[in-house]
């Protein structure tokens, strides 16, 4: 019933009974760990709450489907999306005052939360894996593209931003661009001139995505040179690296030398700084040496921590 409902005619309907009734809770096993759909947002970019802009932004993704020309699955599969891709602001962990506007709520990772639950609720109501890829990844993605219209942003920037976005999602971006123009519609009333600007950003996004796609092509998903050249190549410049097995602290994670190197390169390949074997050999020789330098002193950093008395000695 809950499928047959995101892909009828008027699934933002059908959802409001749901949310207005609290059947959505029954429906979805929501207990006290959310709170209430329809929920005050508390922030100037939203004059609705949660519910309503939720069911505005499920109906402006029905009729963007419709207008595409989608198949009633892939419709359904998009509004399931749209359904679940605010529910993480639901979440009290996830809801935090603005540190410079009092009064002023912000949902910093409420994407990464919203997937959590569809995922969690999907898993449970049944749905099959090709389901849940889909409405995962468009919903812990579907901030993405409002990134692109970042102030000041430089061509390097963007550049990654688009090759990193397109690596994760891979043919689901256009249904992402889709979502994410449906959600800059839902935020509350638009003007005529507002919502044809937003139109206008939405072909800028897709233009320019579909722009880098051809251009840059397998570098998007692809290193040019594989693991076991990039081994060679380490193992010629800076053997430490590879004889030590090293692992780098990157973000509190710690990532093996072959893995962080391979990161290096697919920045740049985002980046249009690399865009063929022969560069790519050139720019892991070229690296390697500063690589091994951070390495170093993380080494030289962790060993300070696990024996301070030692580091203060000998600055004494």
């Amino acid at each position: 019933e809950f499928v047959k409902m995101m892909a009828g005619s008027k699934p933002s309907d059908a959802v409001r009974i749901l949310f207005e009734t609290g059947l959505y809770k029954k429906v979805l096993n929501i207990g006290d760990e959310l709170n209430d759909i329809d929920m005050d947002q508390q922030n100037p970019h939203h004059t609705h709450t949660v519910m309503n802009h939720i069911l505005s932004v499920l109906e402006n993704v029905n009729n963007i489907s419709k207008q595409e020309g989608s198949d009633d699955q892939q419709r359904g599969w998009l509004n399931l999306a749209a359904f679940f891709h605010d529910f993480g602001k639901l979440d009290p962990n996830i809801q935090k005052e603005h540190p410079k506007r009092p009064g002023v709520m912000q949902y910093i990772g409420h994407d990464s939360k919203s997937r959590d639950i569809a995922l969690d609720k999907m898993t449970t109501m049944g749905f099959d894996k090709d389901v849940k890829k889909f409405v995962t990844t468009v919903v812990r993605h579907h901030m993405w593209p409002f990134m692109l219209n970042r102030p000041n942003m430089k061509d390097k920037s963007r550049n990654k931003h688009m090759g990193k976005f397109l690596n994760e999602v891979g043919d689901f971006y256009e249904s992402i661009v889709h979502h994410s123009h449906a959600d800059q519609l839902g935020k509350g009333d638009l003007s005529p001139e507002e919502i044809d600007a937003l139109h206008s950003q939405k072909q800028t996004y897709m233009d320019m995505m579909n722009k880098y796609r051809q251009e840059v092509g397998s570098g998007i998903t692809k290193t040019f040179i594989d693991g076991n050249r990039i081994k060679e190549i380490l193992l010629e410049n800076t053997p430490e690296l590879v004889n030590n097995n090293a692992f780098f602290n990157v973000k509190g994670k710690m990532v093996h030398h072959l893995a962080f190197a391979v990161n290096k390169l697919f920045t740049a390949q985002w980046e249009r700084g690399v865009s063929n074997p022969e560069e790519a050999e050139i720019f892991v020789q070229k690296n390697a040496r500063n690589w091994l330098n951070v390495w170093k002193q993380q080494q030289q950093q962790q060993q300070q921590q696990q024996n301070p008395q030692a580091s203060n000695w000998f600055k004494r």
